[in-house]
């Protein structure tokens, strides 16, 4: 059977910087879209698939719901690459299913009404909708900051509710160095998420002042970043972890991990921030720190501490198209 041609979509990963949890009570959040993608494109009809993901599901769910037959069907022949954002079977914590869901609009809306139609605010619009559903149903709808980074590219402050006011940068300051590393142990953000708001419910107080907290760094980090100020961009990250550290607290939750503070003790740099990105309790940490760091020797000191650095960097490539090679 010949098919007419069809493309390809894919989205890059990402990495929340500063304004984790806060941004979920209308806080800002920094997050940078990473050099890893995830491809999204269509299969022939009587390919044997197999089930879809949930999320995939979620994008199916949503074009149905709203009347829109010939996109649900393409979205059941979508095929997803997600490799990149594995380390063997383990999830390094790069927002793949915020991705997977950006590519695979992209690819039903670029396939079926054209690629010029796909603009990045249709497809976060859509993507916003269908991960939150999905998400919803776990407990956790999620502020939508991964999906506007997967989306945009660069490095992006978000505010939820706020899809059009989304703010890009195109570089970090120029005069930062940031190393990521894998903790070592995968996490679930529904779930500490989860975690966080029961125990909002009793000790409300220390909570909402964290978030507080996370919510000013996160502020001042894009501040920083758009005054090209690297030393204010790492005090930034330094109180955001602080307040992380003490939500986890407050919360009786690890959301930093020991390997988090290992690596930081190893370093031993007052101008140095180690932080977890996003949910923590895992997946991926960063090391920012200005431009004397020394990259070997903080490289040898991250794998001392147990842990693996992964080769990441911004992209400015957002959500984007190619042919469709079967």
């Amino acid at each position: 059977m010949t098919l007419p041609a069809s493309l390809a979509a894919s989205a890059p990963g990402k990495l929340m910087l500063a304004g984790e949890y806060a941004v979920l009570d209308g806080g800002p959040a920094l997050v940078m879209a990473v050099n890893r993608r995830v491809r999204a494109r269509l299969g022939r009809p009587d390919d044997d698939a197999p089930a879809l993901s949930e999320f995939l599901a979620g994008i199916v769910d949503l074009f149905d719901a709203q009347g829109e037959p010939a996109m649900a069907a393409a979205a059941r022949r979508v095929v997803v690459d997600s490799s990149s954002f594995y380390q063997g079977t383990q999830k390094l914590g790069l927002g793949s299913s915020a991705a997977v869901t950006v590519a695979t609009i992209a690819c039903v809306v670029g396939n079926v009404l054209g690629h010029e139609v796909a603009l990045p605010d249709q497809v976060l619009a859509f993507a916003e909708q269908a991960h939150g559903n999905v998400q919803g149903a776990r407990g956790a709808r999620g502020s939508g900051a991964d999906l506007a980074a997967c989306t945009h590219g660069g490095l992006v402050r978000f505010v939820r509710g706020d899809l059009a006011g989304v703010q890009r940068f195109a570089q970090l300051p120029s005069n930062v160095q940031l190393l990521a590393f894998f903790t070592g142990q995968s996490a679930d953000t529904a779930t500490l998420v989860a975690g966080v708001k029961a125990a909002q419910r009793h000790n409300a107080k220390a909570i909402e002042a964290a978030l507080a907290a996370i919510a000013a760094a996160a502020g001042d980090a894009a501040n920083s970043v758009a005054s090209d100020d690297g030393a204010g961009f790492i005090a930034a990250l330094q109180a955001n972890a602080v307040g992380l550290a003490a939500l986890g607290a407050a919360a009786s939750l690890e959301l930093e991990t020991e390997a988090v503070r290992q690596v930081r003790a190893a370093l031993g740099r007052s101008d140095v921030c180690v932080k977890t990105t996003g949910a923590g309790g895992g997946d991926i940490a960063i090391v920012v720190g200005p431009p004397t760091l020394d990259v070997t020797e903080t490289t040898q000191r991250i794998i001392q501490a147990g842990c693996n650095v992964i080769p990441l960097s911004l992209t400015s490539r957002g959500v984007d198209f190619e042919p469709n090679a079967r």
